[in-house]
């Protein structure tokens, strides 16, 4: 019983050592994607952690917005070196496929599945399922949602939509 108590108490130090580490990254992240692309207002609490590339390092995903368009921010690695730094723009237009129907969207991870297959009859090109491919989804709640996706043959971010 006293285990117990040890690897709870042990569980909840971490915990509380964790997240002020996490919040500076997620604040690095969503400065420099400000610095490089100032016309885009990024959103602090739209940040979400993935390993979109498959390499086994994390990646920070952000949602920012322009006047007319809405983009998520890739930082590959967590790193802030401009290379590692990728964009991905939708218009704020829902009469187009690249774009959103609403003003504002979200970002979720989803594991990568037969889903895309499924909407489409084949995979887009370089979609891959395995047990650590992830993808972001941008979902406004209005329309079907964008997948943003790491390319396998091209080696960069791609995405797809029903």
């Amino acid at each position: 019983m006293n285990l117990l108590y040890i690897g709870v108490a042990a569980l909840l130090m971490m915990a509380t050592l964790t997240p002020p580490c996490f919040a500076d990254q997620k604040s690095e992240v969503v400065s420099t994607l400000q610095k490089a692309h100032p016309k885009i207002k990024w959103q602090p609490n739209s940040v979400v952690i993935i390993d979109i590339n498959a390499d086994g390092v994390k990646d920070v995903a952000v949602l920012g917005y322009a006047e007319k368009t809405a983009a998520v921010g890739i930082v590959l690695g967590a790193t802030t070196k401009s290379n590692q730094i990728k964009i991905l723009e939708f218009a704020r237009d829902g009469q187009v496929q690249r774009g959103i129907c609403g003003k504002t969207a979200k970002l979720l991870v989803e594991k990568q599945s037969e889903a895309s297959k499924e909407a489409l009859d084949e995979f887009p090109e370089g979609y891959r399922i395995c047990k650590k491919c992830f993808e972001i989804a941008v979902d406004d709640g209005l329309c079907d949602p964008i997948y943003i996706y790491w390319n396998h043959k091209t080696k960069e971010l791609d995405w797809w939509r029903a």
